[in-house]
């Protein structure tokens, strides 16, 4: 500590200044960088990720990117036609055929980013879990290297502001020096 008190008070008048704003410029940089950094939500969907599922895995999901638009993006319903009213006479009741209608067996999974795991059928909670975990993993991995890169952009552009800074205050102490008297050598 003593050190660190021994450098800062040998410091000149422009090299305290440079110090100063150097320090000032952390909170910008700090708020933009906290403003960008993006989340699990904020990742967006790509194909590749699914490049962490096995085969077994990939085996339970349907992976038809039109089949997923399709449930993500629904196309609007189709106006109803007009009822025709209804015959004033009594009729019996009629009886609805289950016979034609195919049971739906997929479970779809809502991930954080909004896409989703369309499973082929139920295969269980803690098969479904785990291959959800996967992805989700994979999301953590894109957040972490978007962020990584992003704090590693804003350091360096922090690090060239201090140096630009630096170099504009010597350049002025320089310059402040040369038109500082000097005393004329006797000839």
């Amino acid at each position: 500590m003593n050190k660190i008190a021994s450098i800062l008070s040998s410091m000149n008048g422009w090299q305290r200044l440079w110090f100063l704003i150097s320090i000032i410029l952390i909170f910008p940089f700090s708020y933009h960088y906290y403003h960008n950094t993006i989340n699990l939500e904020e990742v967006k969907h790509d194909d590749t990720f699914y490049d962490v599922f096995n085969e077994s895995d990939k085996d339970m999901l349907i992976l038809d990117r039109e089949y997923i638009e399709s449930i993500l993006n629904p196309p609007p319903p189709a106006p109803a036609p007009e009822a025709a009213p209804a015959p004033m006479s009594p009729s019996l009741p009629q009886t609805v055929s289950n016979n034609n209608i195919e049971k739906d067996t997929r479970v779809i999974v809502k991930v954080p980013n909004g896409h989703v795991l369309v499973f082929k059928e139920d295969y269980g909670l803690d098969a479904m879990r785990l291959v959800g975990k996967k992805y989700i993993d994979r999301l953590k991995h894109e957040a972490v290297i978007y962020n990584t890169a992003l704090l590693v952009k804003y350091l360096f552009f922090w690090v060239l502001c201090c140096i630009a800074l630096y170099s504009l205050g010597y350049g002025i102490a320089w310059v402040n020096r040369g038109f500082e008297k000097k005393p004329r050598s006797a000839k």
